[in-house]
């Protein structure tokens, strides 16, 4: 049954996941995202990528929770950005 409490959730969630878009994404592809539910690819100069296998990852992500991940990877690209 559909009530305020339920609505309110649903508000709850969906700001969280407008708060980790911005987190992840520029303001623009967000926009972009939300308007169109799609985000066309575009060319950047001086961009590096990084791809890593970080050992233990799943067993690590087994026994925490979806926060503390992202917490982790978080750290582990700032201290990349900083080399």
């Amino acid at each position: 049954k559909w009530n305020r409490k339920t609505f309110n959730r649903i508000e709850q969630e969906k700001n969280r996941a407008d708060h980790l878009l911005s987190v992840i994404y520029p303001e623009v592809v967000v926009k972009e995202l939300k308007t169109t539910h799609e985000v066309r690819p575009r060319r950047h100069e001086d961009v590096a990528v990084l791809f890593l296998d970080i050992v233990g990852f799943t067993s690590y992500c087994r026994h925490r929770t979806p926060e503390e991940v992202v917490n982790l990877l978080h750290r582990v690209f700032c201290v990349f950005e900083d080399i």
